[in-house]
């Protein structure tokens, strides 16, 4: 059994209309290359990201933009939940999807906001002064 990293990109359209690219890896165990039927790893690389790409593109268009930062695990929950079955039918498991980088399409208000907000001053706590 060999443990590898399947790199994969995704471009969709959340369920507010923002276009965005989703990075990341897939992390698949596979068995030795007579147990399955594949005759190379490529092949089993591209039926794995095929199957991950294709469950994020769902679940990416039932969340909104903001779902997308803030629900980071339900997205990778219900990914990963709809990817397993597939995958162990090709003889592999699937033990992670791992968001990389997220980028939204810079045109879309959302991510103008977001732009925005990174650049704004964080707030400071207040400083007592001494004596007080």
């Amino acid at each position: 059994m060999s443990t590898v990293s399947v790199p994969w990109t995704v471009e969709s359209v959340t369920k507010d209309g923002v276009g965005l690219q989703l990075k990341g890896v897939a992390v698949v165990t596979l068995p030795p290359p007579r147990r399955f039927g594949f005759a190379k790893r490529p092949d089993v690389d591209e039926r794995v990201r095929d199957i991950v790409c294709r469950h994020l593109r769902a679940v990416l268009g039932s969340m909104s933009a903001q779902d997308v930062i803030i629900h980071r695990g339900r997205l990778i929950g219900e990914t990963l939940a709809g990817s397993l079955p597939e995958v162990e039918q090709l003889g592999a498991q699937l033990s992670e999807i791992v968001p990389q980088a997220v980028d939204f399409d810079e045109e879309s208000e959302f991510a103008k906001q977001l732009k925005l907000a990174q650049t704004m001053p964080r707030a400071r706590p207040a400083q007592e002064r001494p004596g007080d």
